[in-house]
């Protein structure tokens, strides 16, 4: 009995004990799935998160392309055309080596930069700024040139309407007879004498108060004075202008311009978009030359302004008296006016002077240039010593060792078959010359380096010595 009861004891006791290990397994099983649900949770609860951060960060995105993308939009034809992200223009003129006019909240102002004075010229309330858009000072200081109301013709040239201002009174003097329109006003170097171009035609006026009006050309159709023709103005002067004063005043020479033989041609003009005017499409007649058609026939004139009866025709150089350019133009001195001509090719060139103290101006060729491989660039008028009897330029020298031709600076006397000096050497390119500073005798350029030729510095040279010194090198960029 004892030890049925004993068996049975440890039968329940083995019973109980299989329970309870079947109630941990089953705890267990509860707790590893409950863990398993809590893991899953939590995956896709960080799943979720991320993928609304990734949403967040694409949307974000999404808008600052769509910024971008409305951005760049707004960027038109027209406002590429018309030059409306160019950086703005330096707000004023020269008006002599030490004095400038510029625009200061709305008022006209006359700076001298050696006493560092201001001078109002005019008022910002004066009703005549409403319309003007340039103002250039006469040589002698006492009367203001204004243009009004511009009209674009092409890329330089343009109409307007003048009217000068005596300083002294503010008195309002009529510029040109019964307020006509024209194409160019120029004042001389010396005095307030000035000349202008209406349609076509040159004319004189002695001083700004001057009652007579001096007509100096009277051609008709299709030949302008003074004012280049349509290609002369886009392809070589870049200019509204083709008068060159004398410096004393005394003379001009300037450029005639015969079109007659060079075809037409029409351009559509489409004008502003949404305005009714242009609802159709203008036409825009020009004369423009292709290559095998006529090019303009140019010929370089020069009077005396002192005599405006006689006018002197200068002789082209006899190899270019066929389709010749007329690229350059400048006066050495009272007397003497240089020219340069190519062929119209571009690969042939002479600079000469003409002496138009005498009667009939005699010519002086200075020299005869020309490229086997390429073109001349000479659409830069010289710039002359301080006495007129010699100038620099800039050429292309060989700088030898198959390394070929880069662009230097050349001294010329001004003589028949003169022999030039080369002021600069090396593997780098003058771009351009600045000026001529006579009282130190310096020529100033820029030009880029042997070591990088994106990288451009102003130097000064002797016409002397030929000591070179950089100006800008020492100069730190700020980052």
């Amino acid at each position: 009995m004892t030890e049925t009861a004993s068996s049975t004891v440890n039968g329940s006791s083995n019973n109980m004990d299989f329970e309870h290990s079947n109630q941990d397994l089953i705890i267990f099983n509860k707790r590893t799935k409950r863990r398993k649900y809590l893991i899953s949770g939590f995956i896709v609860v960080l799943i979720i998160i991320l993928a609304v951060i990734a949403v967040i960060l694409f949307s974000k995105d999404d808008i600052k392309t769509n910024k971008l993308n409305s951005v760049a939009a707004a960027l038109t034809l027209e406002d590429y055309l018309n030059g409306k992200f160019q950086p703005r223009p330096f707000n004023a003129t020269w008006t002599s080596n030490d004095q400038l006019i510029y625009s200061d909240n709305g008022n006209v102002v006359l700076l001298d930069l050696k006493t560092n004075t201001s001078t109002l010229l005019l008022n910002s309330t004066d009703s005549i700024l409403l319309t003007a858009f340039d103002f250039r000072l006469s040589a002698d200081g006492l009367y203001l040139l204004v243009a009004l109301n511009y009209q674009k013709l092409f890329r330089h040239s343009f109409i307007a309407n003048y009217v000068i201002i005596e300083l002294s009174t503010g008195t309002k003097i009529e510029a040109i007879k019964d307020n006509l329109p024209a194409q160019l006003v120029l004042w001389s170097p010396m005095g307030n004498g000035f000349v202008y171009v209406k349609e076509n035609n040159i004319y004189y006026k002695e001083s700004a108060k001057d009652s007579k009006t001096v007509q100096i050309t009277s051609t008709a159709g299709y030949i302008s004075n003074g004012v280049p023709d349509w290609v002369y103005e886009e392809e070589v002067l870049s200019s509204n202008s083709a008068i060159w004063f004398s410096k004393d005043g005394k003379k001009i020479a300037y450029g005639r311009y015969n079109d007659t033989e060079v075809p037409l041609m029409v351009i559509p003009i489409y004008g502003e978009p949404g305005k009714l005017m242009f609802q159709y499409p203008r036409a825009n007649v020009i004369k423009y030359p292709k290559s095998g058609t006529h090019n303009p026939v140019v010929s370089l004139y020069f009077v005396n302004l002192v005599d405006t009866t006689i006018t002197y025709e200068l002789t082209t150089p006899d190899n270019f008296s066929n389709e010749n350019i007329l690229s350059a133009v400048e006066w050495a001195n009272d007397d003497v006016v240089t020219a340069i001509w190519m062929n119209r090719v571009q690969n042939e060139a002479v600079i000469v002077a003409y002496n138009t103290t005498i009667t009939s101006p005699t010519t002086t060729t200075i020299t005869q240039l020309k490229s086997q491989h390429g073109w001349l660039e000479l659409f830069t008028p010289p710039i002359f010593s301080k006495n007129g009897e010699s100038f620099v330029i800039v050429l292309s020298q060989d700088q030898g060792k198959n390394s070929g031709g880069y662009r230097h600076i050349f001294l010329y006397p001004i003589t028949e078959n003169a022999e030039p000096q080369v002021l600069t050497s090396g593997k780098f390119v003058v771009t351009s010359i600045v000026g001529w500073n006579y009282e130190k005798d310096l020529i100033y350029y820029l030009a880029n380096t042997e070591e990088d030729s994106t990288v451009q510095h102003l130097y000064t040279v002797s016409p002397v010595t030929k000591y070179v010194t950089c100006l800008s090198c020492e100069l730190k960029s700020r980052t």
